[in-house]
């Protein structure tokens, strides 16, 4: 009898647990087979101007506070190589609200090329983009930074460029500067990050390039200036990112002596150096993106001796926390990054280019962990821009004759077809990857200071150029052509 009574006990045990992991169990199936409760959508708007074969790559994205979006879009002009750029606002559903051209032709006046390349949303409701302009003179071709203040009706404020004077430092080749990205601080101040290039003739020439800080007030006054890097190792093509604490981050390659890797430098808030470390081994960033989270940075970067990038989350310090090599297309192409954002869930959002096809981007979400969730397949679609939106879901922009802007579920689709934005599961594998070794990387050369000297400007400009952005449908016609993708 009491061995009969144990094994009761034991059998109703048993079934306590069985329920009780069904109970866990069933909310979480039921969350993964529940339909979205996101009203998906796809927009398309066409270029302003018709008789150019041209075409619109949107270059960043924003949530606005009224629900809706504000996008940075790029149109090449193929005819003498010109660029434009436009601010678009649009409704929480895709519809146009606004949108503001600028351009120049190089003749009317010696500005051309204008790229805007972010855009953030200010205190006051009003927006400030960020990119950067080629100016003719007599001296040759330079690059200035390009800030553009609007208020919240897309009015704008202010225009204005930054630049550095040419002189016997910076050489009679000097490129310029690029903005890349824009910041507000909580005293209304901007702070402007980019890179400055050095020409060849410049007795820096083997520094070539620095990671960019410019200080401004809301008016847009220069009040400071930094410059990182400048060690003569790099290889060019160097990120620079604000931090929340107030600091800056600067990506780029360098040389440690035997093979370039990735170098990441993290600066005060008055520009010195706090740290300096190689990651790794052959990991190219000439295509990479850095990301902060509460805790640390994501980095994603691609390995210049292999067919996939590298995932990866390092500490305030530059320790790494976590590492994943991610095979986004098998070894049969190179699995190129195009954009990296933070997810609500602090985990990543990556998409990447096919080496072999400029047409084909794929996303893909990890926890905060890096452990793959699900990855999405969008072939032939040149997307461009992804970041989380708000109830859940995405926001994404696509280049092509006609830009597409769609509001994508949970699992990064859009409900309906849609020609332009062709969605299939992806086969994401993670490869090996040695625990990434970290190195002392190299120091802040004296030569950023020598090219920080001298005499920096602002000056005010009007780039703005008559001309509308049009909407022009839902979702995109078969036969649209898709244009290069624009990097960032």
């Amino acid at each position: 009898m009491r061995s009969a009574a144990i094994c009761t006990r034991i059998g109703r045990l048993l079934l306590l647990l069985v329920v009780f992991a069904l109970a866990v169990a069933f909310p979480m199936a039921m969350s993964h087979s529940q339909p979205t409760t996101v009203n998906t959508w796809g927009k398309l708007f066409r270029s302003p101007f018709p008789g150019w074969w041209t075409g619109a790559a949107p270059t960043d994205i924003i949530t606005t506070s009224d629900g809706g979006y504000v996008a940075t879009v790029v149109w090449n002009k193929y005819e003498g190589g010109n660029r434009h750029s436009g601010i678009i606002k649009f409704d929480g559903n895709g519809n146009l609200v606004w949108n503001r051209l600028f351009g120049g032709d190089g003749e009317a006046q010696p500005f051309r090329n204008i790229t805007l390349q972010g855009v953030i949303q200010n205190r006051d409701g009003g927006y400030t983009a960020v990119g950067y302009l080629s100016e003719d003179t007599s001296a040759g071709r330079s690059l200035h930074v390009l800030v553009i203040r609007l208020n919240a009706d897309g009015s704008v404020r202010w225009q204005r460029v930054y630049e550095r004077v040419r002189d016997s430092v910076v050489g009679d080749a000097f490129s310029g500067l690029d903005g890349q990205r824009v910041y507000e601080r909580s005293d209304g101040h901007l702070i402007v990050t980019g890179r400055l290039e050095v020409g060849q003739a410049s007795p820096c020439a083997g520094h070539w390039e620095n990671g960019l800080a410019l200080h401004l007030d809301p008016s847009g006054q220069l009040l400071n200036h930094y410059l990182f890097g400048g060690t003569g190792l790099f290889a060019g093509d160097q990120r620079t990112y604000y931090t929340n604490g107030g600091e800056y981050l600067l990506i780029t390659s360098a040389w440690t002596g035997t093979e370039y890797t990735a170098n990441l430098q993290k600066y005060s808030a008055n520009g010195e150096l706090i740290w300096s470390h190689f990651y790794g081994s052959k990991i190219d960033t000439k295509y990479a993106f850095v990301a902060e989270v509460s805790d640390g940075y994501l980095v994603v970067a691609e390995r210049s001796d292999k067919r996939d990038s590298v995932l990866f989350k390092i500490n305030s310090s530059g320790n790494v926390v976590w590492q994943r090599a991610l095979s986004v297309y098998g070894g049969s192409s190179r699995s190129i990054p195009v954009f990296l954002a933070v997810d609500s869930d602090g985990g990543a959002l990556a998409l990447f280019s096919n080496g072999f096809s400029t047409l084909e981007r794929t996303l893909v979400k990890t926890d905060a962990d890096g452990r793959l969730r699900w990855a999405r397949n969008y072939k032939s679609a040149n997307v461009t821009v992804m970041r989380p939106a708000p109830g859940g879901g995405y926001i994404a922009g696509a280049a092509g004759y006609e830009t597409l802007f769609a509001r994508l579920d949970e699992q990064g689709m859009l409900e309906h077809a849609c020609t332009a934005l062709p969605q299939e599961p992806a086969n994401i594998t993670e490869a090996s990857l040695d625990p990434l070794s970290i190195r002392e990387g190299p120091q802040r050369h004296a030569c950023s200071n020598t090219v920080a000297g001298g005499t920096w400007r602002a000056r005010d400009v009007d780039v703005r150029f008559d001309a509308s952005f049009q909407q022009s449908g839902v979702c995109a016609p078969t036969n649209s052509v898709y244009l290069p993708f624009i990097r960032r």
